[in-house]
Protein backbone atom coordinates (compact mmCIF):
# COMPACT_ATOMS: atom_id res chain seq x y z
CA UNK A 1 0.00 0.00 0.00
CA UNK A 2 1.25 3.14 -0.76
CA UNK A 3 -0.19 4.55 2.20
CA UNK A 4 -1.35 2.54 5.54
CA UNK A 5 -4.33 2.65 7.50
CA UNK A 6 -3.61 3.37 11.23
CA UNK A 7 -5.99 1.61 14.20
CA UNK A 8 -7.46 4.78 15.59
CA UNK A 9 -10.91 4.30 16.76
CA UNK A 10 -13.58 7.49 17.68
CA UNK A 11 -15.24 6.61 20.96
CA UNK A 12 -18.42 8.20 18.81
CA UNK A 13 -17.73 5.95 15.52
CA UNK A 14 -15.14 3.63 14.19
CA UNK A 15 -14.16 5.38 10.87
CA UNK A 16 -13.76 3.31 7.53
CA UNK A 17 -10.60 2.75 6.19
CA UNK A 18 -8.58 5.18 3.76
CA UNK A 19 -8.17 4.53 -0.13
CA UNK A 20 -5.25 2.47 -1.14
CA UNK A 21 -3.40 2.28 -4.21
CA UNK A 22 -1.59 -1.26 -5.20
CA UNK A 23 0.92 -1.01 -8.02
CA UNK A 24 0.67 -3.92 -10.01
CA UNK A 25 3.61 -6.39 -10.78
CA UNK A 26 5.41 -3.17 -8.73
CA UNK A 27 8.56 -5.71 -8.09
CA UNK A 28 9.52 -2.67 -5.25
CA UNK A 29 8.07 0.24 -6.89
CA UNK A 30 5.22 0.39 -4.39
CA UNK A 31 6.71 3.17 -1.91
CA UNK A 32 7.46 5.42 -5.11
CA UNK A 33 4.55 6.16 -6.08
CA UNK A 34 3.21 8.79 -3.78
CA UNK A 35 -0.11 10.69 -2.92
CA UNK A 36 1.28 14.47 -3.70
CA UNK A 37 -1.63 16.56 -3.98
CA UNK A 38 -5.37 15.49 -1.79
CA UNK A 39 -8.38 18.68 -2.24
CA UNK A 40 -11.10 17.68 -0.52
CA UNK A 41 -14.46 19.35 -0.83
CA UNK A 42 -17.69 18.84 1.73
CA UNK A 43 -20.71 19.80 1.02
CA UNK A 44 -23.88 19.75 4.04
CA UNK A 45 -27.33 20.32 3.84
CA UNK A 46 -29.36 18.86 6.19
CA UNK A 47 -29.04 14.86 6.84
CA UNK A 48 -26.93 14.71 2.87
CA UNK A 49 -23.15 15.35 2.65
CA UNK A 50 -21.60 14.97 -0.95
CA UNK A 51 -17.76 14.90 -0.57
CA UNK A 52 -15.52 15.08 -3.43
CA UNK A 53 -11.81 13.61 -3.40
CA UNK A 54 -9.43 14.65 -6.08
CA UNK A 55 -6.21 12.71 -5.58
CA UNK A 56 -2.69 13.71 -7.58
CA UNK A 57 -0.58 10.72 -7.51
CA UNK A 58 3.74 11.46 -8.28
CA UNK A 59 5.40 8.07 -9.73
CA UNK A 60 8.92 8.50 -9.19
CA UNK A 61 10.01 5.78 -11.29
CA UNK A 62 11.79 5.42 -14.96
CA UNK A 63 8.93 3.41 -16.28
CA UNK A 64 5.26 3.20 -16.75
CA UNK A 65 3.21 1.75 -13.77
CA UNK A 66 -0.16 0.36 -13.32
CA UNK A 67 -2.28 1.10 -10.17
CA UNK A 68 -5.16 -0.01 -8.67
CA UNK A 69 -7.07 2.19 -6.65
CA UNK A 70 -9.64 0.99 -3.92
CA UNK A 71 -12.30 2.97 -2.11
CA UNK A 72 -13.85 1.82 0.43
CA UNK A 73 -17.59 3.47 1.26
CA UNK A 74 -20.19 4.09 4.33
CA UNK A 75 -22.93 1.59 4.49
CA UNK A 76 -25.13 2.44 1.73
CA UNK A 77 -23.30 4.64 -0.33
CA UNK A 78 -22.17 4.76 -3.88
CA UNK A 79 -19.86 6.11 -5.70
CA UNK A 80 -21.78 9.07 -7.99
CA UNK A 81 -18.84 11.09 -9.64
CA UNK A 82 -15.58 9.98 -11.48
CA UNK A 83 -12.93 11.69 -13.59
CA UNK A 84 -9.38 10.84 -14.80
CA UNK A 85 -7.12 13.46 -16.08
CA UNK A 86 -6.43 12.92 -19.73
CA UNK A 87 -3.77 15.08 -21.62
CA UNK A 88 -3.50 16.90 -18.73
CA UNK A 89 -7.47 17.46 -18.24
CA UNK A 90 -9.82 16.02 -16.09
CA UNK A 91 -12.55 13.86 -17.97
CA UNK A 92 -15.21 12.98 -16.35
CA UNK A 93 -16.76 9.20 -16.72
CA UNK A 94 -19.66 7.73 -18.88
CA UNK A 95 -22.10 4.94 -17.18
CA UNK A 96 -21.91 1.67 -18.95
CA UNK A 97 -22.98 -2.15 -18.21
CA UNK A 98 -20.18 -3.58 -16.37
CA UNK A 99 -18.96 -6.45 -18.19
CA UNK A 100 -18.83 -3.83 -21.32
CA UNK A 101 -16.99 -1.28 -19.09
CA UNK A 102 -14.36 -3.98 -18.49
CA UNK A 103 -14.31 -5.17 -22.17
CA UNK A 104 -13.91 -1.86 -23.56
CA UNK A 105 -10.84 -0.84 -20.93
CA UNK A 106 -9.15 -4.06 -21.75
CA UNK A 107 -8.98 -3.19 -25.40
CA UNK A 108 -8.35 0.09 -25.16
CA UNK A 109 -5.86 -0.66 -22.80
CA UNK A 110 -3.68 -2.71 -25.21
CA UNK A 111 -3.14 0.07 -27.53
CA UNK A 112 -1.85 1.94 -24.44
CA UNK A 113 -4.36 4.80 -24.56
CA UNK A 114 -4.98 5.60 -21.11
CA UNK A 115 -8.55 5.33 -20.11
CA UNK A 116 -9.99 4.61 -16.60
CA UNK A 117 -12.82 2.25 -14.87
CA UNK A 118 -14.53 2.49 -11.87
CA UNK A 119 -16.74 -0.65 -10.77
CA UNK A 120 -17.67 -1.84 -7.67
CA UNK A 121 -16.18 -4.88 -6.26
CA UNK A 122 -16.66 -7.02 -3.06
CA UNK A 123 -18.39 -5.75 -0.08
CA UNK A 124 -19.22 -1.51 -0.66
CA UNK A 125 -15.48 -1.42 -1.85
CA UNK A 126 -15.44 0.42 -5.57
CA UNK A 127 -12.18 0.02 -7.43
CA UNK A 128 -10.47 2.16 -10.01
CA UNK A 129 -7.91 1.07 -12.74
CA UNK A 130 -5.06 3.50 -13.48
CA UNK A 131 -3.03 2.74 -16.48
CA UNK A 132 -0.59 4.34 -17.09
CA UNK A 133 1.28 5.96 -14.03
CA UNK A 134 3.64 7.65 -16.25
CA UNK A 135 7.45 7.09 -15.72
CA UNK A 136 8.29 10.91 -13.44
CA UNK A 137 4.99 11.93 -14.16
CA UNK A 138 1.76 12.31 -12.40
CA UNK A 139 -2.26 11.50 -12.77
CA UNK A 140 -5.40 12.83 -11.53
CA UNK A 141 -8.20 11.06 -9.99
CA UNK A 142 -11.42 12.73 -8.78
CA UNK A 143 -13.86 10.30 -6.83
CA UNK A 144 -17.39 12.10 -5.15
CA UNK A 145 -20.41 10.02 -3.13
CA UNK A 146 -22.75 11.27 -1.26
CA UNK A 147 -24.38 9.69 1.47
CA UNK A 148 -27.37 9.89 4.35
CA UNK A 149 -25.83 11.08 8.13
CA UNK A 150 -27.95 9.34 10.22
CA UNK A 151 -28.88 10.70 13.83
CA UNK A 152 -27.36 9.08 17.25
CA UNK A 153 -29.34 8.89 20.50
CA UNK A 154 -27.50 12.12 21.58
CA UNK A 155 -29.46 13.90 18.37
CA UNK A 156 -26.76 14.63 16.39
CA UNK A 157 -25.57 13.74 13.39
CA UNK A 158 -21.81 12.43 12.55
CA UNK A 159 -20.01 13.31 9.22
CA UNK A 160 -16.52 11.06 9.04
CA UNK A 161 -13.59 11.35 7.20
CA UNK A 162 -11.24 8.95 7.45
CA UNK A 163 -7.69 11.16 7.07
CA UNK A 164 -5.01 8.52 8.90
CA UNK A 165 -2.23 8.66 6.09
CA UNK A 166 1.02 7.53 6.79
CA UNK A 167 3.11 9.98 5.01
CA UNK A 168 2.97 13.61 4.34
CA UNK A 169 0.74 14.86 1.26
CA UNK A 170 2.86 17.56 -0.74
CA UNK A 171 -0.47 19.71 -0.98
CA UNK A 172 -3.57 19.38 1.24
CA UNK A 173 -7.31 21.41 1.19
CA UNK A 174 -10.02 20.81 2.70
CA UNK A 175 -13.82 23.27 2.15
CA UNK A 176 -16.34 22.26 4.22
CA UNK A 177 -19.71 23.65 3.62
CA UNK A 178 -22.69 23.35 5.53
CA UNK A 179 -25.81 25.16 4.49
CA UNK A 180 -28.85 25.91 6.34
CA UNK A 181 -28.05 24.34 9.49
CA UNK A 182 -30.05 26.25 12.91
CA UNK A 183 -27.21 25.11 15.01
CA UNK A 184 -23.36 25.16 14.80
CA UNK A 185 -21.70 22.75 13.64
CA UNK A 186 -18.56 21.66 15.88
CA UNK A 187 -15.55 18.89 15.51
CA UNK A 188 -15.49 15.57 17.76
CA UNK A 189 -12.00 15.54 15.54
CA UNK A 190 -9.87 17.34 13.51
CA UNK A 191 -7.19 16.82 11.62
CA UNK A 192 -5.42 20.03 12.75
CA UNK A 193 -5.79 22.52 15.62
CA UNK A 194 -6.47 25.36 13.08
CA UNK A 195 -9.64 24.40 11.41
CA UNK A 196 -12.32 26.43 12.30
CA UNK A 197 -16.03 26.85 11.24
CA UNK A 198 -17.46 30.64 10.45
CA UNK A 199 -20.92 31.40 10.10
CA UNK A 200 -22.87 33.77 7.16
CA UNK A 201 -26.35 34.29 7.76
CA UNK A 202 -27.68 30.20 8.69
CA UNK A 203 -24.60 29.09 6.68
CA UNK A 204 -21.48 27.47 7.96
CA UNK A 205 -17.74 27.47 6.15
CA UNK A 206 -14.45 26.05 7.07
CA UNK A 207 -11.41 25.59 5.29
CA UNK A 208 -7.69 24.00 5.77
CA UNK A 209 -4.75 24.45 3.27
CA UNK A 210 -1.42 22.90 4.30
CA UNK A 211 2.08 21.92 2.31
CA UNK A 212 3.92 19.04 3.68
CA UNK A 213 0.35 18.21 5.68
CA UNK A 214 0.44 15.05 8.00
CA UNK A 215 -3.23 14.57 9.23
CA UNK A 216 -2.77 14.79 13.16
CA UNK A 217 -6.38 12.97 13.03
CA UNK A 218 -9.52 12.44 11.51
CA UNK A 219 -12.50 14.43 10.41
CA UNK A 220 -15.37 14.30 12.57
CA UNK A 221 -18.14 16.65 12.23
CA UNK A 222 -20.86 16.69 14.82
CA UNK A 223 -24.14 18.37 13.46
CA UNK A 224 -26.81 18.86 16.11
CA UNK A 225 -30.29 18.78 14.95
CA UNK A 226 -32.44 21.49 16.06
CA UNK A 227 -36.60 20.44 17.54
CA UNK A 228 -37.71 22.44 15.07
CA UNK A 229 -35.54 21.73 11.89
CA UNK A 230 -37.39 20.83 9.02
CA UNK A 231 -36.16 22.09 5.19
CA UNK A 232 -36.16 21.35 1.76
CA UNK A 233 -35.20 21.49 -1.20
CA UNK A 234 -36.82 20.95 -5.31
CA UNK A 235 -35.05 21.04 -8.77
CA UNK A 236 -37.11 21.89 -11.67
CA UNK A 237 -37.17 19.37 -14.14
CA UNK A 238 -37.76 20.66 -18.42
CA UNK A 239 -41.32 19.22 -18.12
CA UNK A 240 -43.61 20.37 -15.02
CA UNK A 241 -42.97 17.73 -12.46
CA UNK A 242 -39.60 18.71 -9.94
CA UNK A 243 -37.40 16.33 -7.44
CA UNK A 244 -37.17 17.20 -3.87
CA UNK A 245 -35.27 16.92 -1.22
CA UNK A 246 -37.19 17.19 2.62
CA UNK A 247 -35.36 16.79 6.11
CA UNK A 248 -37.72 15.54 8.53
CA UNK A 249 -37.76 15.85 12.18
CA UNK A 250 -40.14 14.21 14.23
CA UNK A 251 -40.75 14.25 17.71
CA UNK A 252 -38.96 12.17 19.55
CA UNK A 253 -41.30 9.87 21.15
CA UNK A 254 -40.27 7.87 24.18
CA UNK A 255 -37.99 4.78 23.17
CA UNK A 256 -40.12 1.49 23.39
CA UNK A 257 -37.51 -1.01 24.60
CA UNK A 258 -37.72 -4.88 22.53
CA UNK A 259 -38.93 -7.22 24.93
CA UNK A 260 -36.48 -10.15 23.83
CA UNK A 261 -38.30 -13.22 26.04
CA UNK A 262 -35.84 -15.91 27.92
CA UNK A 263 -34.61 -16.90 24.57
CA UNK A 264 -32.25 -16.38 21.53
CA UNK A 265 -30.75 -17.66 18.57
CA UNK A 266 -27.34 -16.94 17.57
CA UNK A 267 -26.19 -17.67 14.18
CA UNK A 268 -22.65 -17.37 14.15
CA UNK A 269 -20.91 -17.24 10.10
CA UNK A 270 -17.65 -19.01 10.68
CA UNK A 271 -16.85 -18.80 6.98
CA UNK A 272 -13.09 -17.45 5.78
CA UNK A 273 -14.33 -13.94 5.44
CA UNK A 274 -15.26 -13.44 8.58
CA UNK A 275 -11.86 -13.25 9.63
CA UNK A 276 -12.16 -9.41 8.26
CA UNK A 277 -15.02 -8.75 11.25
CA UNK A 278 -13.67 -7.23 14.71
CA UNK A 279 -15.33 -10.20 16.50
CA UNK A 280 -13.89 -8.12 19.53
CA UNK A 281 -16.62 -5.72 19.33
CA UNK A 282 -19.01 -8.22 18.11
CA UNK A 283 -18.18 -9.68 21.79
CA UNK A 284 -18.53 -6.57 23.34
CA UNK A 285 -21.86 -5.93 22.03
CA UNK A 286 -22.97 -9.69 23.44
CA UNK A 287 -21.65 -8.18 26.75
CA UNK A 288 -24.29 -5.10 26.86
CA UNK A 289 -26.66 -7.68 25.82
CA UNK A 290 -26.17 -10.34 28.53
CA UNK A 291 -26.02 -7.63 31.09
CA UNK A 292 -29.58 -6.37 30.23
CA UNK A 293 -30.76 -9.94 29.70
CA UNK A 294 -28.96 -12.12 32.14
CA UNK A 295 -30.92 -15.49 32.42
CA UNK A 296 -31.90 -16.51 28.79
CA UNK A 297 -30.79 -20.17 27.00
CA UNK A 298 -29.21 -19.54 23.72
CA UNK A 299 -29.07 -21.86 20.90
CA UNK A 300 -26.02 -21.22 18.83
CA UNK A 301 -25.74 -22.03 14.92
CA UNK A 302 -22.29 -22.04 12.95
CA UNK A 303 -22.91 -21.04 9.49
CA UNK A 304 -20.39 -21.74 6.42
CA UNK A 305 -21.52 -23.47 3.62
CA UNK A 306 -24.00 -25.52 5.51
CA UNK A 307 -25.70 -24.72 8.97
CA UNK A 308 -25.31 -26.70 11.37
CA UNK A 309 -26.07 -26.21 15.81
CA UNK A 310 -23.76 -25.89 17.90
CA UNK A 311 -24.59 -26.05 21.56
CA UNK A 312 -27.14 -24.83 23.42
CA UNK A 313 -25.82 -22.66 26.43
CA UNK A 314 -27.42 -21.34 29.90
CA UNK A 315 -26.72 -17.84 30.89
CA UNK A 316 -27.54 -16.66 34.33
CA UNK A 317 -27.08 -13.54 36.25
CA UNK A 318 -25.53 -12.14 33.26
CA UNK A 319 -22.54 -15.12 32.97
CA UNK A 320 -22.15 -15.71 29.48
CA UNK A 321 -18.34 -16.99 29.69
CA UNK A 322 -19.33 -20.57 28.32
CA UNK A 323 -21.03 -19.55 25.21
CA UNK A 324 -17.98 -16.44 24.87
CA UNK A 325 -15.10 -18.76 25.38
CA UNK A 326 -16.55 -21.15 22.50
CA UNK A 327 -17.02 -18.44 20.05
CA UNK A 328 -13.64 -17.45 20.59
CA UNK A 329 -12.18 -20.71 19.72
CA UNK A 330 -14.14 -21.12 16.21
CA UNK A 331 -11.78 -21.31 13.59
CA UNK A 332 -12.69 -19.31 10.32
CA UNK A 333 -12.22 -21.46 6.67
CA UNK A 334 -14.80 -22.18 3.45
CA UNK A 335 -17.38 -20.16 2.16
CA UNK A 336 -20.93 -19.41 2.69
CA UNK A 337 -24.60 -20.64 1.59
CA UNK A 338 -26.97 -18.75 3.66
CA UNK A 339 -30.00 -20.70 1.79
CA UNK A 340 -28.70 -23.45 4.14
CA UNK A 341 -30.25 -21.45 7.14
CA UNK A 342 -33.53 -22.89 7.91
CA UNK A 343 -36.06 -23.22 10.58
CA UNK A 344 -35.54 -26.69 12.34
CA UNK A 345 -31.95 -26.65 13.11
CA UNK A 346 -31.99 -24.09 16.35
CA UNK A 347 -34.78 -22.82 18.26
CA UNK A 348 -35.95 -19.56 19.48
CA UNK A 349 -38.26 -16.39 18.82
CA UNK A 350 -35.63 -13.77 17.66
CA UNK A 351 -32.01 -14.46 16.11
CA UNK A 352 -28.72 -12.28 16.13
CA UNK A 353 -27.26 -13.20 12.94
CA UNK A 354 -23.44 -12.40 12.91
CA UNK A 355 -22.17 -12.00 9.28
CA UNK A 356 -20.67 -10.30 6.75
CA UNK A 357 -23.36 -10.63 3.93
CA UNK A 358 -20.96 -12.50 1.71
CA UNK A 359 -22.81 -15.61 0.45
CA UNK A 360 -20.54 -17.78 -2.10
CA UNK A 361 -22.99 -20.62 -2.67
CA UNK A 362 -26.35 -20.20 -3.11
CA UNK A 363 -29.07 -17.42 -2.71
CA UNK A 364 -28.65 -15.22 -0.24
CA UNK A 365 -32.20 -15.30 1.27
CA UNK A 366 -32.89 -17.59 4.57
CA UNK A 367 -35.96 -19.25 5.55
CA UNK A 368 -36.64 -18.32 9.48
CA UNK A 369 -40.48 -17.66 10.80
CA UNK A 370 -38.97 -15.09 13.42
CA UNK A 371 -37.58 -12.05 13.22
CA UNK A 372 -33.42 -11.78 12.40
CA UNK A 373 -31.18 -8.88 13.79
CA UNK A 374 -27.92 -9.03 11.36
CA UNK A 375 -25.28 -7.62 13.21
CA UNK A 376 -21.53 -6.58 11.04
CA UNK A 377 -18.51 -5.26 12.22
CA UNK A 378 -16.62 -5.76 8.71
CA UNK A 379 -16.00 -2.95 6.36
CA UNK A 380 -16.49 -5.15 3.57
CA UNK A 381 -19.84 -6.17 4.30
CA UNK A 382 -22.36 -6.68 1.37
CA UNK A 383 -24.96 -4.27 3.60
CA UNK A 384 -27.53 -4.78 0.74
CA UNK A 385 -27.83 -8.63 1.43
CA UNK A 386 -27.78 -7.98 5.44
CA UNK A 387 -30.60 -5.30 5.08
CA UNK A 388 -32.91 -7.72 2.71
CA UNK A 389 -32.34 -10.56 5.59
CA UNK A 390 -33.52 -7.82 8.32
CA UNK A 391 -36.29 -6.04 6.88
CA UNK A 392 -37.91 -9.33 5.08
CA UNK A 393 -38.04 -11.09 8.77
CA UNK A 394 -39.11 -7.79 10.45
CA UNK A 395 -35.12 -7.19 12.16
CA UNK A 396 -32.77 -4.78 11.62
CA UNK A 397 -29.20 -4.61 10.55
CA UNK A 398 -26.72 -3.70 12.85
CA UNK A 399 -23.36 -1.92 11.35
CA UNK A 400 -20.59 -2.59 13.89
CA UNK A 401 -17.81 -0.76 11.56
CA UNK A 402 -19.36 3.00 11.73
CA UNK A 403 -20.73 2.87 15.52
CA UNK A 404 -19.93 2.35 19.10
CA UNK A 405 -21.10 -0.56 20.89
CA UNK A 406 -23.18 1.56 23.28
CA UNK A 407 -24.67 3.11 20.59
CA UNK A 408 -25.58 0.29 18.40
CA UNK A 409 -27.02 -1.51 21.48
CA UNK A 410 -29.26 1.19 21.83
CA UNK A 411 -30.35 0.87 18.08
CA UNK A 412 -30.38 -3.30 18.56
CA UNK A 413 -32.54 -2.75 21.64
CA UNK A 414 -35.31 -0.01 20.79
CA UNK A 415 -38.38 -0.13 18.33
CA UNK A 416 -38.14 2.10 15.47
CA UNK A 417 -40.63 4.97 14.18
CA UNK A 418 -42.11 3.64 10.86
CA UNK A 419 -42.49 6.75 8.03
CA UNK A 420 -46.29 6.33 7.11
CA UNK A 421 -46.05 8.59 3.69
CA UNK A 422 -47.43 12.02 2.65
CA UNK A 423 -50.65 13.67 3.08
CA UNK A 424 -50.65 15.00 -0.27
CA UNK A 425 -50.13 11.54 -1.87
CA UNK A 426 -51.83 12.50 -5.21
CA UNK A 427 -49.40 15.05 -5.68
CA UNK A 428 -46.08 13.31 -5.72
CA UNK A 429 -44.70 10.08 -6.35
CA UNK A 430 -41.60 7.81 -6.55
CA UNK A 431 -41.26 8.93 -3.30
CA UNK A 432 -38.14 7.07 -0.94
CA UNK A 433 -37.32 5.72 1.16
CA UNK A 434 -40.89 3.65 0.99
CA UNK A 435 -43.70 3.69 2.81
CA UNK A 436 -43.70 1.62 6.00
CA UNK A 437 -39.68 1.83 6.19
CA UNK A 438 -38.35 2.19 9.82
CA UNK A 439 -36.85 5.64 10.40
CA UNK A 440 -35.47 7.54 13.25
CA UNK A 441 -36.22 10.97 14.69
CA UNK A 442 -34.47 12.78 11.45
CA UNK A 443 -34.32 11.26 8.30
CA UNK A 444 -34.54 12.49 4.81
CA UNK A 445 -37.11 11.48 1.66
CA UNK A 446 -36.69 12.60 -2.11
CA UNK A 447 -39.41 12.23 -4.39
CA UNK A 448 -40.79 13.33 -8.01
CA UNK A 449 -43.43 16.57 -7.26
CA UNK A 450 -46.16 16.64 -10.20
CA UNK A 451 -46.42 19.84 -10.75
CA UNK A 452 -44.27 23.00 -10.03
CA UNK A 453 -46.40 25.18 -8.21
CA UNK A 454 -46.36 22.81 -4.87
CA UNK A 455 -44.40 24.07 -2.52
CA UNK A 456 -45.07 22.11 0.82
CA UNK A 457 -45.23 18.65 1.47
CA UNK A 458 -46.68 16.71 4.50
CA UNK A 459 -44.66 13.53 5.80
CA UNK A 460 -46.80 11.38 8.43
CA UNK A 461 -44.86 9.27 10.34
CA UNK A 462 -45.80 7.05 13.70
CA UNK A 463 -45.14 4.05 15.35
CA UNK A 464 -48.16 2.41 13.39
CA UNK A 465 -50.53 2.13 16.38
CA UNK A 466 -51.28 5.82 17.35
CA UNK A 467 -52.47 8.01 15.07
CA UNK A 468 -49.55 9.53 13.42
CA UNK A 469 -47.62 12.85 13.33
CA UNK A 470 -48.01 15.56 10.70
CA UNK A 471 -44.92 17.24 9.75
CA UNK A 472 -45.02 19.80 7.17
CA UNK A 473 -42.15 21.12 5.11
CA UNK A 474 -41.68 24.25 3.05
CA UNK A 475 -39.89 23.37 -0.44
CA UNK A 476 -37.38 26.13 -1.55
CA UNK A 477 -35.73 26.37 -4.69
CA UNK A 478 -32.47 24.58 -5.07
CA UNK A 479 -29.69 26.94 -5.57
CA UNK A 480 -26.69 24.29 -6.68
CA UNK A 481 -25.69 22.87 -2.94
CA UNK A 482 -26.62 19.40 -3.88
CA UNK A 483 -27.98 17.38 -6.89
CA UNK A 484 -31.22 16.42 -5.63
CA UNK A 485 -31.81 13.98 -8.78
CA UNK A 486 -28.89 12.02 -8.37
CA UNK A 487 -29.98 11.84 -4.27
CA UNK A 488 -33.83 10.64 -5.69
CA UNK A 489 -31.86 7.85 -7.71
CA UNK A 490 -29.32 6.77 -5.15
CA UNK A 491 -32.40 6.26 -2.60
CA UNK A 492 -34.38 4.38 -5.10
CA UNK A 493 -31.22 2.53 -6.19
CA UNK A 494 -30.83 1.25 -2.48
CA UNK A 495 -34.83 0.69 -2.04
CA UNK A 496 -34.85 -2.24 -5.30
CA UNK A 497 -31.38 -3.61 -4.03
CA UNK A 498 -33.20 -4.91 -1.43
CA UNK A 499 -34.76 -7.52 -3.56
CA UNK A 500 -31.74 -6.96 -6.63
CA UNK A 501 -32.44 -10.26 -8.38
CA UNK A 502 -36.07 -8.81 -9.33
CA UNK A 503 -34.98 -5.64 -10.20
CA UNK A 504 -31.69 -5.61 -11.11
CA UNK A 505 -32.29 -4.41 -14.69
CA UNK A 506 -34.31 -1.55 -13.48
CA UNK A 507 -31.02 -0.94 -11.23
CA UNK A 508 -28.89 -1.35 -14.19
CA UNK A 509 -30.90 1.93 -16.22
CA UNK A 510 -30.99 3.94 -13.46
CA UNK A 511 -27.27 3.57 -12.56
CA UNK A 512 -26.72 4.54 -16.38
CA UNK A 513 -29.12 7.04 -16.77
CA UNK A 514 -27.98 9.01 -13.47
CA UNK A 515 -24.13 8.16 -13.46
CA UNK A 516 -24.36 5.93 -10.06
CA UNK A 517 -21.76 2.68 -9.97
CA UNK A 518 -24.09 -0.17 -8.78
CA UNK A 519 -23.49 -4.12 -8.79
CA UNK A 520 -24.02 -4.30 -12.70
CA UNK A 521 -23.23 -0.84 -14.07
CA UNK A 522 -19.46 0.99 -13.93
CA UNK A 523 -18.02 4.29 -14.86
CA UNK A 524 -15.44 4.64 -17.58
CA UNK A 525 -13.45 7.20 -18.92
CA UNK A 526 -12.49 7.28 -22.46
Amino acid sequence: MVFSNVDTKSQIRTTREIPSLKIKDGDGQQNKVILADLKIAVVIFGNIAKTTMTMVFDNKTNRDLEGELTFPMPEGVSVSGYALDINGKLRQAVPVDKNKGTEVFESIETRRIDPGLLEKVEGNNFRTRIYPLPANGKRTVQISYSENLTTTSDQARYYHLPLNYSSPIENFALDIHVFQNTDKPDFTEKPDGSLAFSQHNSNYTASLHKQQFKSQRNLVLQLPTGNKEASGLFQENGDKSFYFLANVTANATKSTQKKWGHSIGIIWDRSLSSKNRDIEKELALLDLFFKENPNMTVDLGLLDIRFVKGHTFQVRQGNWNDLKNYIKGIDYDGGTDYSQIKTGVIQANNYLLFSDGLSTFGQSKINLDNPVYCITSSNGSDYGVLKQISQKHLGKMINLANTSTTEAYHKLNTIDLIYLGIKEKNDFEEVYPQKGTPVQANFSLAGVGKSQGLKQITVLVGDGQQAPQEISIALQPDHGEIDLQQIWAQKKIEALDLQYEDNREEIETLGKQFGIVTRNTSLIVL
